[in-house]
């Protein structure tokens, strides 16, 4: 599901490239420089998140570790946003 995800991103970013987003972003590059910003925020983020599972079941020694049961929509969208 993450797979289609990323796939789906990918196609959509060829999409918008094909339409002229890369002329737009040539044109306002302030546009450019705010996207790639959100982008760092975004990833800066998930990094964040993956530290604190890791130190929260770090601090768990001896018990069971549970796993995040997620539904294909949510597999699909975490592909996506990650692409």
């Amino acid at each position: 599901m993450v797979s289609i995800g990323v796939f789906s991103a990918g196609v959509l970013q060829t999409l918008l490239v094909a339409f002229g987003l890369g002329e737009l972003m040539q044109s306002i590059p302030m546009l450019a420089y705010a996207i790639k910003i959100v982008g760092a925020l975004y990833l800066s983020y998930l990094g964040i998140q993956m530290l604190l599972r890791w130190y929260r079941n770090n601090l768990q020694v001896g018990h069971i570790r549970i796993t995040e049961n997620l539904t294909n929509f949510s597999l699909i969208n975490k592909g996506f946003l990650n692409n």
